[in-house]
């Protein structure tokens, strides 16, 4: 029950109507923000949605196609920014008054573990994955410069390559 009531405690009501404002507006700024493939804003000649950029990044053969898509995917960053920082501050404010370090914090609480358990949990995860991960990655190495019709990247893979936006 304490987990759920952090999200919102009655303790702190000015920070927690924020916060109810603040989550609707900056997931609106998301909703509405228009990409564009040349230009911007006003000046925008050819809008896409969200599902074209996904679709131009999955089914793009073409490196250049591949990055532009890519490259438009990252536009709504700066409109985003101020609403995430926004968020964040008013998420870990609620959070820090209910006894948790962080939303973070807060968040693993509902697992029963401390942040100090659980940042060992992930090291512990990541450390048994690494053989693993380390062979899809170079599969995914050879089938993506084959996709590109490119030599084999020795370190990172393309961002734009992956066929999506969140890469």
């Amino acid at each position: 029950m304490l987990l759920n009531a952090a999200e919102s405690p009655g303790t702190i009501p000015d920070v927690v109507q924020a916060r109810v404002l603040a989550e609707p507006r900056a997931a609106a700024a998301l909703d509405g923000f228009t990409f564009c493939l040349d230009g911007a804003g006003p000046k925008c000649a050819t809008p896409v949605t969200p599902n074209q950029i996904d679709a131009g990044l999955r089914n793009s053969r073409d490196r250049a196609q591949s990055c532009r898509y890519w490259e438009v995917s990252k536009q709504s960053g700066p409109a985003l920014k101020n609403h995430l920082v926004q968020l964040l501050d008013l998420r870990n404010r609620v959070a820090r008054d209910m006894g948790y370090s962080s939303l973070f914090g807060l968040q693993v609480a509902d697992y029963g573990m401390s942040v100090n358990e659980m940042m060992q949990l992930m090291d512990r995860t990541v450390a048994d994955m690494t053989p693993l991960y380390d062979e899809m990655l170079k599969c995914g190495r050879r089938t993506l410069a084959a996709r590109y019709k490119q030599p084999v990247p020795a370190e990172q893979i393309p961002a734009h390559w992956i066929g999506n936006r969140w890469a």
